[in-house]
């Protein structure tokens, strides 16, 4: 780009006659300065004043070789070194003031990101505070009391502990659907394991809701023996699986498309995205 101005000043004196008419003949000579002062302001300084120092070279050497005097051919080229000064100016001072301001809103805009996730992650802990404080509070009032507990009371006590350990192994898995539908299963005497893995934390709302409807729709058909429910790790071929384990064993599986493959009936998922291929039966993952 910068050897445009010593070959634009070539192809543009072999054209004007001798001497030069007037002044409007040179105009190659300013558009060429107007792109060398765009080079200094995006930091090419060292190369716009090189194609200058090369333009006027040549603008010397036309004039002499012509006989109008090499100070003719310095005058009329060497006027441009004005604006390319101003652009290098521009360029050592003000271009860094403008990266400056620009690094300031950056940090500005990080500073709100982390102080919005904060702040939302406060919100969450508060509300978990204030859900664990209504919940374990009168149980925790009556143990201190020291009063022997009643059969309904320990049983309460276990539902509780197994409800805080799906909020904290659930993960995203986990809304309050799931956690009052654990709670029903576990009160018919099923055995419930809630598992997060993370490959639902940079999924979509969508599929996050197709596997939170397959989980509680799991525990709601399950009346013995044991449901286990557990998101994969990200990268793996499905999102989720849920064991069913009673009189029969049955897996329902979650695929990243957000297809459900089950063993179980159709009429039991009709709400997600049905794969008429039973799952698997390969329980490894568990």
């Amino acid at each position: 780009m910068a050897a445009a101005a010593p070959i634009g000043a070539v192809l543009g004196l072999s054209q004007l006659p001798v001497p030069i008419a007037n002044a409007t003949q040179l105009w190659f000579l300013g558009a060429a300065s107007a792109y060398l002062n765009f080079m200094c302001i995006r930091a090419a300084s060292a190369w716009a004043w090189a194609a200058l120092a090369a333009q006027v070279v040549v603008c010397t050497v036309w004039t002499a070789n012509t006989r109008q005097g090499f100070m003719t051919g310095l005058g009329f080229s060497f006027i441009n070194a004005a604006p390319l000064l101003m652009a290098t100016f521009f360029s050592r001072v003000v271009r860094p003031m403008a990266q400056s301001i620009l690094s300031l809103r950056r940090q500005a805009a990080e500073r709100s990101a982390a102080e919005a996730a904060a702040e939302a992650g406060q919100q969450e802990r508060d509300t978990r505070l204030n859900h664990l404080d209504n919940a374990a509070r009168p149980l925790l009032e009556t143990i201190a009391s020291g009063r022997p507990l009643s059969a309904a009371e320990q049983e309460q006590c276990q539902l509780l502990e197994a409800e805080l350990r799906d909020e904290i192994l659930g993960g995203r898995m986990v809304d309050r659907d799931i956690m009052a539908a654990a709670r029903k299963a576990r009160g018919r005497g099923v055995a419930v394991v809630l598992d997060d893995g993370g490959g639902l934390d940079a999924a979509g709302a969508d599929l996050t809701g197709v596997v939170r409807s397959v989980v509680r729709r799991a525990l709601d058909h399950a009346d013995s023996g044991e449901v286990i429910a557990r998101v994969l790790p990200p990268g793996r071929d499905l999102v989720a699986s849920v064991l069913l384990r009673g009189a029969t064993e049955l897996r329902i599986e979650v695929e990243p498309t957000g297809t459900v493959r089950s063993d179980l009936d159709a009429e039991i998922f009709s709400g997600a995205n049905q794969d008429p291929e039973p799952a698997g039966r390969e329980v490894a993952d568990f």
